[in-house]
């Protein structure tokens, strides 16, 4: 089919014919695009002067994403038809079909206009916003005409030539018909099908509120109009649908068409009183209902009031804060995207997410604070940031529990360690008695015979937020240890690549002869935001073999691990805990292994992260194998969990990306619970080949001799191929673990395993049901959806399918091998937000929800 545009007009019946062709074969190939109501759209402009001057405009009144589309038309409403009439005979009134080519926001006009003289009375429109993929110019005559627009409408290009269906989104009139236009339907009973000019009010549209009239205009016996134009008071539909807004002419077109916007500000009271802001609009916040997500130049907070964002709402600023209220309420994130922004007023706490993006410079004058929980994502590489921060920042970090205990701590701002003094005491090196501080970081450093300095007291003058900290704090029994639930610190946050060196030194207090007692290292997050674990862990900068990071849970007296294979928390019952702790979080310590000398690890501002971001399908949560999982507790409730699983490729020596090694508790209430490898190592986590019977020893270490233990298993994630006996290996007693519940009293004295773990395959599973099925994943990153599929046949290869939720096939790759990842690039396909995915293998078929 030729191009419309280029191409001359024909005879007037076979243009007609391609003409509607061309509409509907290109109007029915969009999706992604957003749907409209009535009133979400406004015309702006009217001039119909001559031909040459022939234009119009619309304001959009609703946020639209790319490629959604819309029918413009002259076409006259008939009541007795329910249609739209057309002239099928002649150029006179004919239809175009508007594409948006990119997002485009509230306030944002289209003008649309004849460019040149029509050839054989057809003329193609220019546009200044989008694209025209079907239609020409439609002519406005001085004698008065009217305009629609219409979304999704049935269009008849056989019989009638007509416009039927879909929704009405709104209408400009400038026609008059005495003693019979009038406000309520427009030409009322005046409908021809010869005439084209007159029009009655199409069903969904009311003059006022989503189209606006123009006749009895009150200038002499003027009551028609040629040319037309808002006058730009504000982007609300009842403003835009009141002919009093509007400017008017009757001899010259307007020129600009594009009504110039004379609104500087708007005020939020629960309605804008101007319309939605913008980029160009300030934003004045008069009343602590919460606006929604909105644009603005600059922002003004008026007194008593509070500028209300709701998680995932976002306030984009362009220009200056000024707070003369109460702040911001909620975790909803403060977008500053101009360029040289500066907050003034009264200073306040957000407790969301602020983000600079590129570009832009934020002068704080020390008006900031940022709640525990939040985050601050500024600096080059930061995703949803990007730009800098002048002037200090005030961090704050809620502690917990108050009971004694040792806390990890990291400073996100460019400060000395006693500089941590709100809500806290950071009893340092220049404290005395000197027994009475309570401030350590680790020292890796090598004093003789591989091994480390260890814990440190740390220097009140010289250690600063390059260092991680461990901080004892006690409130039970002296007023020297007391401290706040939320403590915080203030400066010049802290941004860019930071890289820190590893020892491969022995914990002095250990026995220096395994692999788990040597090469652990202390670090902070440096950064005022969430660190993610899963960018952190598969970064190129991430230098040791083995690929895990430990957190301590003060709460339940043990160490949060997490690995690429798994993410094992030993006090949570088993449930998964990946959903809040995929993240290290602000003013946070935490600690990384080396598995050789010179080593490294970097922290960049790309791990950064705001939110809780999908994981990635084969990136430290359960992947293709089963965890069995079992849990001590003594009648306190303190306990701690040991875990095995069975996955191809394991060994029974250690496995980087498999294993965990086991942490001991820092507690004296609370027991620790581990096995060893071939190699002598203790783990927590110990992955297993693939066998049909297991034997797994099982140590526990307590403080508290005779202290009575119970053993459960943990199930949730177990799908129960193996029975499980345990063993107490001093009593000799056996126990059906997956039925049963153990208790035992502990004792100092036995040194050697005090469990073993016997796995026995059940007789009415198969090694190959258990161990070789096809898996698939899905998941969403950096634009795409990524598949990854994996059998234990080399041979067998699958073919990957992604379809729309209207079950529209958008992509398919076949020969995908075991251990590929496959990738849809979703970019192009705008506001899509739901895709299911099919992989097909040996003759079966598995799928997925995957929401981008």
């Amino acid at each position: 089919m030729k191009n419309l545009f280029t191409e001359k007009a024909k005879k007037t019946s076979v243009f007609l014919v391609v003409l509607f062709s061309f509409v509907i074969g290109s109007y029915n190939r969009v999706n992604a695009q957003t749907t409209l109501a009535a009133g979400d759209i406004a015309f702006s402009a009217y001039n119909s002067e001559a031909t040459q001057n022939d234009s119009f405009a619309f304001m959009l009144l609703k946020n639209i994403a790319a490629n959604t589309e819309i029918v413009i038309t002259d076409g006259a409403w008939s009541d007795a038809n329910n249609y739209f009439k057309i002239n099928s005979g002649t150029y006179t009134d004919w239809l175009m079909v508007w594409k948006a080519t990119s997002a485009m926001n509230v306030g944002d006009q289209v003008q649309i206009w004849n460019p040149v003289a029509s050839t054989n009375g057809v003329t193609f429109p220019a546009v200044s916003a989008g694209s025209i993929t079907a239609g020409r110019m439609i002519n406005l005559p001085t004698s008065g005409d009217q305009l629609f627009i219409i979304q999704n409408p049935t269009i008849d290009s056989t019989t009638n030539f007509t416009i039927s269906g879909g929704t009405v989104i709104c209408g400009i009139h400038t026609n008059y018909v005495a003693g019979a236009t009038n406000a309520s339907n427009w030409d009322d009973g005046q409908y021809s099908a010869g005439n084209q000019n007159i029009s009655e009010l199409p069903p969904g549209l009311t003059t006022g509120t989503n189209c606006v009239l123009f006749n009895y205009i009150g200038v002499g016996s003027l009551n028609e109009v040629d040319n037309v134009r808002y006058t730009c008071v504000g982007n609300t539909a009842a403003l835009l649908n009141d002919s009093a807004n509007w400017d008017y002419d009757d001899a010259a077109a307007f020129s600009p068409t594009l009504c110039v916007n004379t609104v500087t500000s708007t005020t939020w009271s629960g309605s804008w009183s101007a319309g939605v802001p913008s980029s160009t609009i300030d934003a004045v916040i008069a009343s602590s209902t919460t606006p929604g997500a909105f644009t603005c130049k600059d922002l003004t907070i008026n007194s008593t009031f509070a500028l209300t964002l709701a998680s995932g709402v976002k306030a984009t600023i362009h220009g200056n804060v000024t707070n003369n209220g109460n702040g911001t309420s909620g975790v909803g994130t403060l977008n500053f995207a101009g360029t040289a922004q500066s907050l003034s007023g009264t200073a306040f706490t957000h407790s969301g997410v602020v983000e600079i993006v590129t570009g832009s410079t934020l002068t704080t004058n020390s008006k900031l604070t940022i709640a525990s929980g939040g985050s601050l994502m500024h600096g080059t590489g930061t995703p949803n940031g990007g730009g800098s921060v002048s002037g200090s920042v005030t961090f704050q970090k809620s502690i917990g529990s108050t009971n004694k205990g040792w806390r990890m701590f990291a400073l996100p701002v460019d400060a000395l360690i006693e500089s941590f003094e709100t809500g806290i005491n950071t009893l340092c090196s220049n404290h005395t008695p000197s027994g009475e501080r309570n401030v350590y970081y680790w020292d890796a450093t090598d004093i003789g015979s591989s091994t480390a300095a260890g814990f440190t007291q740390a220097n009140n003058t010289t250690d600063d937020e390059n260092k991680a900290y461990s901080i004892y704090l006690d409130n039970t029994s002296s007023t020297i240890w007391d401290f706040s639930s939320t403590v915080s610190i203030s400066g010049t946050p802290n941004d860019g690549t930071k890289t820190f060196n590893l020892g491969f030194t022995y914990d002095p207090n250990s026995t220096k002869s395994l692999n788990s007692e040597r090469g652990w290292n202390m670090i902070p997050n440096y950064f005022p935001s969430n660190l993610s674990v899963v960018n952190l862990i598969n970064d190129a900068n991430f230098g040791t073999g083995y690929k895990a990071i430990h957190i301590w849970n003060q709460g339940a007296g043990q160490m949060v691990a997490m690995n690429q294979s798994t993410l094992v928390n030993y006090n949570t019952s088993g449930s998964s805990v990946y959903s809040t702790l995929r993240q290290i979080s602000p003013f946070t310590g935490f600690w990384v292994k080396a598995d050789n000398s010179a080593q490294s690890i970097q922290l960049k501002n790309a791990h950064r992260t705001s939110r809780t971001d999908s994981l990635p399908a084969n990136t430290y949560f359960k992947t293709d194998f089963d965890v069995f999982r079992i849990e001590v507790k003594d009648a306190d409730g303190n306990s701690d969990q040991f875990s095995t699983c069975f996955t191809d490729g394991a060994t029974y020596s250690f496995d980087n990306e498999l294993d965990i090694y086991k942490f001991k508790s820092f507690s004296g209430e609370v027991p620790t619970l581990y096995t060893k490898t071939t190699d002598g190592d203790m783990v927590s986590l110990s992955s297993m080949p693939i066998a049909e019977n297991y034997n797994v020893p099982v140590y526990i270490e307590s403080f508290k001799d005779g202290m009575a233990y119970t053993v459960s298993p943990i199930t949730t994630d177990y799908k129960n191929y193996f029975d499980v006996e345990l063993v107490d290996n001093k009593t000799g007693s056996k126990t059906d673990l997956l039925n049963n519940n153990y208790t035992f009293n502990f004792d100092k004295n036995f040194a050697s395993a005090r469990f073993t773990l016997n796995f026995n395959k059940k007789s009415t599973t198969s090694v190959d049901e258990l161990f070789n099925q096809e898996k698939m994943y899905a998941y969403t990153a950096d634009g795409a959806i990524n598949v990854s599929y994996s059998n234990n046949n080399t041979v067998a290869n699958a073919t990957v399918e992604v379809y729309n939720m209207m079950g529209q096939k958008l992509f398919s790759q076949s020969n995908v091998k075991s251990g590929d990842i496959v990738k849809y690039n979703t970019a192009a396909n705008g506001q899509v937000k739901v895709y299911i995915v099919k992989v097909i293998s040996n003759g079966k078929a598995q799928t997925i929800k995957v929401v981008n």
